[in-house]
Order: C-alpha cells, then sequence, then structure tokens
C-alpha cells in the first residue's frame, strides 16, 4: 500500500457555511487546491523549484471524496497518495 501524505490542516470557520450550516463547496475546493501544493511540495516539488525550472503542473483531473460533512468551528485534517 502507498504512503499517505498529510496534505491539510486547517479550522472550518463559521463564515464558510451555507445555509445549512454545512461547508460550502466553494471552500471545499479551495482547501483541495492547497492540499494539492502541499502534496507537491512533500514530493520534492515546491512552488520555487518549479518556477526556476519553468515548469508548471494543471490539475486536470480530481477526484475528492466526500466522507464527512465538516460543520463550523471544527478542526480539518486530510491525507493524499499518489495512484498511477
Amino acid at each position: 500500500m502507498q504512503q499517505r501524505h498529510e496534505t491539510y490542516r486547517g479550522f472550518v470557520y463559521p463564515w464558510t457555511a451555507d445555509h445549512l450550516g454545512h461547508m460550502n463547496v466553494q471552500f471545499y475546493v479551495g482547501r483541495f487546491d492547497e492540499a494539492s501544493w502541499h502534496f507537491l511540495a512533500q514530493l520534492g516539488l515546491p512552488p520555487r523549484l518549479l518556477e526556476k525550472q519553468r515548469r508548471s503542473f494543471v490539475a486536470a483531473e480530481q477526484h475528492p471524496c466526500h466522507r464527512q460533512t465538516r460543520l463550523p468551528c471544527k478542526y480539518a485534517r486530510r491525507a493524499a497518495r499518489a495512484s498511477r
């Protein structure tokens, strides 16, 4: 089994909640974007290196998996692993 890397640690703020009190999808997407950069850095590809080598990455496809509703004032943590 491939090693999982922690890619996000944060907090769900009340202003990120929708009318039902759940974290709004627009904020999930932002967290996934942040997690993607942390994941690349853990793989040895930090933004400075990519800029220096004039290279970039594009999130052509992502498969976020909704496992648990995040309510305001809760701590959030995410992990990821590379796949082929």
